[in-house]
């Protein structure tokens, strides 16, 4: 998280780092709701609690109103992020699944061994 703030402070700007760096920290806790449902078992093969999804739904939609509703990213001074930093904050967020992917992997392992 420290080298994402840092690349946007240095490329773009204090408001552009802060921005991308809350996001991305959103994005890795959304992420993480779906790793944390089961100890071992993937999330790829379980199913969906509605509840959680919902929830899901309301944290993107709030988070995008922060980020492209003019009065309200004015308000907590973000700045909309494009297509390219978008895949950047899904690519760093997207670690903790594999992280967690991989932890449950040799979980199952273990538990058969």
């Amino acid at each position: 998280m420290v080298l994402l703030f840092l690349y946007y402070l240095n490329t773009e700007g204090h408001a552009k780092a802060q921005t991308m760096t809350y996001v991305t920290l959103v994005v890795f806790q959304i992420f993480n709701v779906f790793n944390c449902r089961h100890k071992t078992q993937s999330i790829f093969m379980m199913s969906m609690n509605k509840y959680v999804v919902y929830a899901t739904l309301a944290s993107i939609t709030l988070l995008l109103s922060l980020l492209y509703i003019p009065v309200l990213s004015h308000a907590v001074g973000f700045i909309g992020p494009g297509i390219r930093d978008w895949g950047i904050v899904i690519l760093t967020a997207s670690t903790t699944i594999m992280v967690f992917e991989t932890k449950k992997f040799f979980a199952r392992k273990s538990q058969k061994a």
